[in-house]
């Protein structure tokens, strides 16, 4: 692989002509989340890479889910008779699935908007890619996903959401992040 190009010349010409240009008008977004989050971009120094600050609102999602299986590993810890998750653990997690949400990743907000997005710019005709069904593309996967893990609850000669939930959502939650 030595000595081949992955990019050309002209592509690389490109990217200093590259702007983004991303529109949220989620009220949600513009009122609320946005003068957050650019208060939030205060915080961190300039040179800490966007991939850094993301993978780290993974890590806090699982240190939730660690903390989670250890105080409840079978889901009973609210059931009667069974010992109850500390009080301390779901301030915990409560807040780090906030600074989880708020480090790049909304799919109550965004997916909705994104797709919003894209169906008025098929409408305008200003969509970049040549038709929707590439445009859609990336949506495949994950709905793939979606409907064989269903498919494997429903079916599952083991009951694996009954006797092994834990392993049931990390599995899920790592391959749908994977395919993110």
């Amino acid at each position: 692989m030595a000595g081949y190009e992955y990019v050309s010349p002209e592509q690389l010409a490109g990217f200093d002509k590259y702007k983004y240009s991303a529109v949220d008008t989620n009220p949600l977004s513009l009122y609320v989340m946005h003068p957050f989050w650019n208060t939030i971009v205060k915080v961190f120094p300039t040179w800490l890479a966007p991939n850094l600050i993301t993978f780290s609102g993974f890590l806090l999602v699982v240190f939730n889910f660690l903390l989670m299986a250890y105080f409840d590993p079978d889901f009973y810890a609210s059931a009667p008779g069974h010992k109850h998750v500390p009080d301390w653990v779901w301030i915990v997690v409560g807040i780090l699935n906030f600074v989880a949400y708020t480090l790049g990743c909304a799919l109550c907000v965004t997916l909705p908007m994104s797709l919003l997005n894209f169906f008025r710019s098929y409408k305008n005709n200003t969509l970049k890619l040549n038709s929707v069904y590439e445009a859609m593309v990336p949506l495949f996967s994950p709905c793939l996903l979606f409907i064989l893990s269903t498919a494997w609850i429903l079916w599952s000669p083991s009951d694996i959401l009954e006797l092994h939930p834990r392993v049931f959502y990390f599995m899920v939650g790592t391959a749908f992040a994977n395919s993110t």
